[in-house]
C-alpha cells in the first residue's frame, strides 16, 4: 500500500504567510488594478508542479534572517503573499520541503499541496488557484528599494 503523501502540517499557524514569486510575464498576469496599478494575478502564478506549489514560510524567512527582496531573487520576478488560513480554506495545506540545492533561500521553501495529495486534479487545482488569487497580497518591494 502506498503511503499518502503529507499535505498538510497542522503546527504552521494559518496566521502565517506564504509568499510566492511570480515571474513578470504576460502570461501569469490579468491585467493591473485600475485603482493603483499594482499587477493582478492569473492562474499561471499558482501552477502546480508535481510535488506542490512552491511557496516561502513568512517566519523561515524571519528565522534565517531573509529578506523578500532575496526571495523575490531580482526584478524579473514579482512577490505576492497569501495567508495560510487562505489556503487551508480551499482545502490544500502546507508543508516544509527545504530546497538543499538552493543555497540562499532553500530554508525557507515549503509546498502548498491539495488534501492528501502532492498534486489535486485539474479541477481541485483550479478552485485552489482561482481561490488564491482572490486572496493574494502584492508585496511591494520596489516602493522599498
Amino acid at each position: 500500500m502506498t503511503e499518502t503523501p503529507q499535505w498538510n502540517d497542522p503546527q504552521i499557524p494559518d496566521s502565517e504567510w506564504l509568499y510566492r514569486r511570480v515571474p513578470r510575464r504576460p502570461d501569469f498576469f490579468q491585467q493591473r488594478d485600475v485603482l493603483d496599478s499594482k499587477p493582478v494575478i492569473g492562474r499561471n502564478a499558482f501552477r502546480f508542479d508535481d510535488d506542490g506549489m512552491s511557496v516561502y514560510r513568512h517566519f523561515l524567512c524571519v528565522q534565517h534572517g531573509l529578506t523578500p527582496h532575496q526571495i523575490r531573487r531580482n526584478d524579473g520576478y514579482v512577490l505576492f503573499k497569501v495567508g495560510v488560513g487562505a489556503v487551508r480554506a480551499l482545502k490544500a495545506g502546507v508543508v516544509d520541503d527545504e530546497d538543499k540545492e538552493d543555497e540562499e533561500i532553500g530554508v525557507a521553501h515549503a509546498l502548498v499541496r491539495g488534501e492528501g495529495v502532492m498534486k489535486p486534479a485539474k479541477e481541485q487545482r483550479r478552485q485552489i488557484q482561482l481561490g488564491l488569487i482572490e486572496a493574494a497580497q502584492y508585496v511591494d518591494l520596489d516602493e522599498h528599494t
